[in-house]
């Protein structure tokens, strides 16, 4: 017979093994919970510094710096965690504190740079309490030794009991039984060890998987974030660019009514030229800022490409060591573009240019008329365009970065914010057309895109030489809320041989235009502003002036030049469109092409 000492020594042993394995994954359990709970406080201690970056930027601007201190104490009343918030300005002086009146022996600091457009507003310095979660790490890790000292007593006193039952049994018994005992315990042993693996396996999938979502978590906010800034660009960008277009507006067509009262060989006709030109390159840039917070439809227009390149182009190399060499074909096809956003490509793409070759160098445009082959499988809405090629001779990039040029906050450099050949993209896509980059790393790179042309019609270079003036007769009736912009559209029309009668909002155009038709001789056309503020704008009051008079000719006009109604005017029922701010021959042009298409 065994004694029982033996079996209790053997018990004994086996709970030792046995509890030490389970305290050794208690304590992989430990270590994975603890880094798990860190990581998420880090995480959220970044965001929320981001987000109080986000909300002291505008005060700071305006330099309301009360206004900042109070939000920075409100936080911290608001978020029990918080220890302390700092903030500093970018010399390094303490500019604002909140501090509890208590000390906590665990905490983390985290810090963040304010920045607003490249511009280095101050620092935030959050100190948080950590003693919630060693709290909650201490009873975490006593429940898992409670529960691995319970297991092992409960399994040591039925290994116990077995043992017992077998001490009593014959000795032939009890070999055979300790043999199967044996046999048993074997296969038990195997059978945890199958049991840790899978639960290891398991475990590390786990943490794989909540590593990925807490990424996706950390990516998804992130996104929100960028997308509420660009929002917020966005709303001041709209309204900065239609007050801006309105005062440009007075501007350029004032210097196009000098021009015109103006010898060209005066000395003054030179300047006035300069002005002009300087002006439509403020009229362009009001229209990137447009693009680039919001998007937009292109509103098209016959252009020559050719000016459009070379004033782009240009522009953004002034002052540079890179210059442009030009290759034109002769007779290019016109297109119908929006000469503003295709200028912003033409700039983006060459200020990229620029950049990659900081020691200076010689940037090849090339543009030549293309049909389309078989093989162009890509260009689908046309069968003839214009291929712009603008080849840079820098660093070039590496393949793996070729798919990816083209995507949203995508970018090789370090200030970059990766939204200029993503909106070169979305634009060059608007205008039905495809770009693409070629590049070898160490040879530079070439972006390559295509525009549908209007084959064999006016060669570009003669549009861009042609010269309009329509002196035409007749009563027409603008409609502005800014006085400035009535009396320019007046003194224009006026100077056209029209006589004008002006409206501040829609109710009193379909007033004035239901007179004119009762007295039997309704206004030649109507020039409507698409947004008056705090008014009818031209959007409603078409469907008025309709109603009372179908065969109304009436031209839609606004600052606000990415709105839907300006890209698909017709559908809404206008006649014909013009952007702010416009030119005389601009407006004229645009009166002629709605009596034009009317016959």
């Amino acid at each position: 017979m065994v004694k029982p000492f033996k079996h209790t020594r053997a018990a004994f042993a086996f709970m030792a093994v046995l509890f030490l394995l389970l305290v050794i994954l208690d304590s992989l359990i430990f270590f994975w919970e603890r880094d798990v709970l860190f990581e998420e406080s880090y995480n959220q201690t970044q965001n929320e510094l981001e987000l109080i970056g986000t909300f002291v930027t505008e005060p700071l601007l305006r330099q309301e710096f009360t206004i900042v201190e109070q939000f920075m104490n409100h936080w911290g009343e608001l978020k029990e965690d918080v220890i302390s918030l700092k903030a500093f300005s970018p010399d390094g002086s303490l500019f604002a504190e909140y501090k509890r009146p208590f000390k906590i022996s665990e905490s983390f600091t985290k810090n963040h740079s304010v920045e607003f457009f490249g511009q280095h507003l101050l620092d935030l310095e959050i100190t948080k309490d950590l003693s919630p979660a060693i709290h909650h790490l201490r009873d975490f890790k006593q429940r898992l030794v409670f529960q691995s000292l319970l297991i092992t007593i409960i399994i040591g006193i039925l290994l116990w009991f077995v043992l017992g039952f077998l001490s009593i049994k014959p000795l032939e018994t009890e070999i055979e039984k300790r043999m199967q005992a044996e046999k048993n315990l074997q296969m038990a042993h195997d059978r945890l060890e199958e049991l840790v693996e899978a639960r290891t396996r398991e475990l590390r999938e786990a943490n794989i998987e909540l590593h990925n979502e807490i990424y996706e978590k950390y990516k998804i906010q992130e996104e929100l974030l960028k997308a509420k800034k660009l929002e917020s660009v966005s709303v001041l960008a709209g309204g900065l660019a239609h007050d801006f277009n309105n005062i440009l507006a007075a501007i350029m067509g004032n210097i196009s009514l000098a021009l015109l009262y103006t010898d060209h060989d005066d000395k003054r006709h030179k300047l006035l030229a300069e002005a002009e030109k300087a002006s439509l390159r403020a009229k362009d840039l009001t229209q990137q800022l447009l693009t680039f917070s919001k998007g937009g439809e292109p509103v098209k227009t016959l252009a020559s490409i050719e000016e459009v390149i070379r004033d782009s182009a240009n522009f953004v190399l002034r002052g540079s060591n890179v210059q442009c060499k030009y290759h034109f074909t002769k007779d290019l096809w016109p297109v119908e573009v929006d000469s503003g956003q295709i200028s912003q490509v033409i700039q983006n793409i060459v200020i990229n240019a620029r950049h990659a070759m900081p020691d200076g160098g010689i940037i090849d445009v090339t543009c030549e008329n293309y049909d389309k082959t078989q093989k162009d499988r890509l260009l689908t809405q046309a069968d003839s365009y214009l291929k712009i090629t603008i080849q840079d001779n820098g660093v070039g990039m590496p393949p793996k970065l070729l798919d990816k040029i083209f995507d949203p906050y995508f970018s090789t450099k370090r200030e970059g914010s990766g939204l200029g050949l993503a909106i070169c993209h979305s634009i060059i896509s608007k205008h039905n057309g495809y770009i693409k980059v070629e590049s070898v790393q160490g040879e530079g790179a070439s972006f390559i895109f295509y525009l549908p042309a209007l084959k064999g019609q006016q060669p570009a270079e003669q549009l861009a030489k042609e010269t309009f003036q329509i002196i035409g007769s007749g009563k027409a009736l603008v409609m502005d809320d800014e006085e400035m912009i009535r009396d320019l559209a007046g003194e224009m029309l006026s100077y056209s041989g029209y006589r004008v009668v002006f409206s501040k909002n829609g109710e009193e155009s379909i007033d004035f235009y239901k007179k004119e038709m009762e007295t039997g001789i309704p206004f030649d056309f109507v020039i409507l502003d698409l947004t008056i503020p705090g008014g009818m704008g031209g959007k409603e009051a078409i469907k008025k002036i309709l109603q009372i008079d179908p065969k109304a000719k009436v031209i839609v006009s606004s600052g606000y030049s990415n709105d839907p109604v300006m890209a698909n005017y017709k559908e809404y029922g206008f006649s014909g469109v013009i952007a702010k701010p416009f030119q005389l021959k601009n407006l004229q042009k645009t009166i002629n092409s709605v009596f034009v298409d009317d016959q």
